[in-house]
């Protein structure tokens, strides 16, 4: 008996963790002379049930803007939840481009920088208000120079030596 109830628990615990969703962001930043090339990379469910939560203005339906200000909501969305410095100076993205594969998006910015830049600070909060195991990871790009940061809703800022 306590042999069924032991696997009972165990196919329980199984059954909730596999249907616990996975909620993560992938970031590129990538140095490249005077240019920061920057792709966040992006689940659609997670974006559209953070629209919904937190924003439900953006996704009006049967406003033949609404399209058009859900997509002007996300582009600012995600500049103001990765910022990134460099050399102590703050850097503005510009929006670039979107690219949808495979149920998640590519955001596409580009930010100019100081040309020889040695460290950078950045701020990852993409989503972490709205998930409590949020994954942001981070990949930063200069020259021979790659590292990988995680970022989650305690770690939110890093600092990083380019070199």
């Amino acid at each position: 008996m306590r042999l069924i109830q032991l696997l009972i628990l165990v196919l329980i615990f199984m059954g909730s963790t596999m249907a616990h969703p996975l909620h993560l962001s992938i970031t590129n930043i990538d140095f490249i002379n005077d240019t920061a090339k920057i792709s966040v990379r992006i689940f659609d469910t997670d974006l559209f049930l953070h629209l919904v939560q937190c924003h439900p203005e953006a996704t009006t339906s049967g406003n033949v803007d609404s399209t058009e200000l859900t997509h002007q909501y996300i582009i600012n969305y995600l500049k103001n939840s990765l910022q990134l410095g460099v050399e102590n100076i703050s850097i503005i993205m510009n929006y670039v481009n979107i690219i949808a594969e495979d149920g998640s998006v590519w955001y596409n910015y580009s930010a100019i920088i100081p040309a020889n830049i040695e460290k950078c600070t950045i701020e990852n909060r993409i989503l972490t208000e709205c998930y409590g195991d949020q994954k942001n990871l981070t990949i930063i790009k200069k020259g021979k120079f790659e590292r990988g940061l995680e970022f989650d809703s305690n770690i939110t800022r890093m600092e990083v030596i380019l070199n």
